[in-house]
C-alpha cells in the first residue's frame, strides 16, 4: 500500500522546531551507576511542530485530512529542506483569526513501520 502524501499547502511559518525524542530501556542500580540500552533499531524519532497561516479553504480541507488521520494513519511529508518523512499527526489545532485567516498548527512524529 502506497502512502498518502502531505496536503501540499506550502511551507509552514518560520520557527517551527525540529525536535528528537530517544526510547531507551534503563536499569537502575543501588550504586549509583545505571545502564542505558536503545530500544530497537529505530530508537531515535524525529518530531516536528508547525504552524501554518491559511486561507479558510484551504485550512479546513488540511484540518479535515489531517484528523482522519491523527495518531493512527501514517504519511509522507517533505521537510522544508527537502528530505521525505514518514510521519503520523500527533495534534492538529486550527485556530479561527481574523476573516478568512486561519493558523493550522501540527505536531508529527517521524513513523518507522512498514507500509
Amino acid at each position: 500500500m502506497a502512502l498518502e502524501q502531505f496536503p501540499d499547502i506550502g511551507n509552514p511559518e518560520w520557527g517551527f522546531t525540529d525536535e528528537t525524542s530517544e526510547d531507551l530501556h534503563e536499569v537502575k542500580f543501588g550504586d549509583g551507576y545505571h545502564l542505558v540500552q536503545p530500544a530497537g533499531l529505530n530508537y531515535q524519532r524525529g518530531g516536528w511542530s508547525l504552524t501554518f497561516s491559511l486561507e479558510e479553504a484551504e485550512a479546513m480541507s488540511a484540518y479535515s485530512w489531517l484528523k482522519a488521520r491523527k495518531k493512527i494513519t501514517p504519511f509522507l511529508w517533505t521537510h522544508p529542506n527537502g528530505t521525505e518523512y514518514q510521519v503520523r499527526c500527533e495534534s492538529v489545532r486550527l485556530t479561527y483569526s481574523q476573516y478568512n485567516d486561519y493558523t493550522l498548527a501540527v505536531s508529527l512524529t517521524q513513523d518507522f513501520n512498514p507500509a
